[in-house]
């Protein structure tokens, strides 16, 4: 398994498995070999975007049955911590991103609590009048300015949802040319307009990228599924804001 390794410098000859698996064991071949990785990938040998070697060769070094390995990397690819890429192999997953639909946290917060980096990218502000729909749930009269923000949020410097944000300018005053740039909204309604967010309301669905949210997101072709969220915040007194945010299906899944 070590010469294997060696042409996968990604790995190295941390991530090598036994090449003598316990043939007498209880446990079935599969499962010592799916063990064996799941305990390189949850100890750091294996790292999120490391390919491990092809079937063939595991199946050559380990002196097993196709099947046997077959088993082991499907389970773990079930369980999301192999993705297989086609015409190019089996890698290690990035983590999930965990989302509650409950909570009304920044974005920003919620990465930085399970220890990941989070930044924003703003794409287009403009101000527009507002639609029978967006003065139903801003409350607001029809026709009256609402600020449409698009902004690309980021972990760890890879793109992973794309938010469109509608709020009322003559509730905050100035949010046409504030700087938005690597900022939390949340954050800056609080010290700007000394307002919180205290609830929301949420719809969840499934979508599939389009050409322009491909291209923002990163995603290398049109039709990638993405998760959809409507979602209307509230104040104290009023709607904060009214937000369609695309999530990327591959990076985020929900806890109810």
């Amino acid at each position: 398994m070590e010469q294997i390794l060696s042409s996968y410098s990604t790995i190295g000859h941390k991530g090598a498995l036994h090449s003598l698996l316990e043939r007498k064991s209880i446990s079935p071949l599969y499962m010592q070999i799916y063990d064996q990785l799941y305990e390189r990938i949850q100890s750091g040998h294996l790292k999120p975007g490391d390919q491990i070697p092809p079937e063939l060769e595991l199946v050559e070094e380990l002196g097993v049955a196709r099947v046997t390995v077959r088993r082991a990397i499907a389970e773990l690819v079930e369980e999301g911590l192999l993705i297989r890429h086609a015409g190019k192999g089996t890698f290690v997953a990035k983590p999930k991103i965990d989302r509650e639909l409950v909570n009304v946290t920044s974005f920003s917060s919620r990465m930085s609590a399970v220890g990941l980096h989070a930044r924003a990218h703003l794409v287009s502000r403009e101000v527009i009048p507002a639609t029978r729909f967006l003065a139903s749930e801003l409350e607001v009269e029809p026709d009256s300015p609402v600020v449409s923000i698009l902004r690309v949020r980021y972990t760890e410097e890879e793109p992973v949802s794309l938010e469109r944000v509608f709020m009322s300018l003559k509730r905050f005053p100035k949010l046409d040319t504030i700087s938005l740039e690597n900022i939390s909204l949340y954050e800056l309604l609080a010290k700007e307009y000394n307002i919180a967010p205290v609830r929301s309301k949420k719809l969840l669905e499934l979508a599939v990228a389009r050409p322009e949210e491909t291209e923002l997101l990163q995603l290398g072709r049109s039709g990638a599924p993405l998760f959809l969220m409507r979602t209307t915040v509230y104040g104290q007194e009023f709607p904060i804001e009214y937000a369609k945010i695309l999530m990327r299906g591959d990076r985020f899944r929900f806890q109810v």
